[in-house]
C-alpha cells in the first residue's frame, strides 16, 4: 500500500525493527501479521503502481483506499536476532515468553546439547504464518552459527553477529 505516513510517535508498546524499501532504510513494525506493507508515496516510483487499490483501517479507526504497488522489501535480520539473544539472556519483555518457545526433542538426541535453540511454529499459509514474528524470529536465530547463538556477552554476540550477517549479504 502506498501513500500511509507512519506516525513516528508509534506507542512503546509495538516492536520495530529496521529494513529497507527500494534501498531506502525504513523502520517496519513487527508482529503485525500483515500480508502488506504500508510505505510513504515517495519511496515508490510510478512504474511499481499495480492501478489495484485496497481499503486500510488506520490506528485512528479511518478508513483509507490506497493504491498498490510491488516494491523491494528487505526486513534487517540483526533486530530478530538480537531479541531472541534477548530473550535466553532474560532480558527480554514478559510478553516473549508467549511468543517464542525453546526447542526440547521428544527423546534425547545427539543434537539436543543444543540449549539455544527455539521451536518454529507450523504454519498452514505463507502469506500471513511465515510472516509473523513467531515464525520469523526462531527461523532467523537457528539459522545462526552455534558459536554465536551461544555468545556469553551482549557485546561478544552483537559483534559475532554483524560480522556473520556482513559476510552472509556481502559475499
Amino acid at each position: 500500500m502506498v501513500g500511509m505516513s507512519a506516525s513516528d510517535n508509534l506507542p512503546n508498546t509495538i516492536q520495530t525493527c529496521n529494513g529497507t524499501v527500494n534501498g531506502a532504510d525504513v523502520v517496519v513494525m513487527l508482529e503485525s501479521g500483515c500480508t502488506t506493507v504500508g510505505v510513504r508515496r515517495s519511496l515508490v516510483s510510478d512504474d511499481q503502481l499495480t492501478g489495484e487499490t485496497q481499503s486500510c483501517r488506520q490506528f485512528d479507526g479511518t478508513i483509507v483506499h490506497l493504491p498498490m504497488a510491488t516494491v523491494d522489501y528487505k526486513r534487517i535480520d540483526y533486530k530478530l536476532s538480537t531479541l531472541c539473544f534477548n530473550f535466553f539472556s532474560g532480558s527480554s519483555p514478559a510478553y516473549f515468553s508467549e511468543l517464542l518457545t525453546v526447542y526440547s526433542p521428544a527423546r534425547q538426541l545427539r543434537a539436543s546439547s543444543d540449549c539455544r535453540i527455539l521451536t518454529i511454529p507450523h504454519t498452514k499459509t505463507k502469506t500471513y504464518g511465515q510472516r509473523t514474528f513467531t515464525f520469523c524470529a526462531p527461523t532467523q536465530w537457528n539459522s545462526l552459527p552455534f558459536h554465536i547463538r551461544h555468545s556469553q556477552s551482549p557485546q561478544a554476540f552483537k559483534r559475532a553477529l554483524k560480522t556473520h550477517l556482513f559476510k552472509k549479504y556481502n559475499p
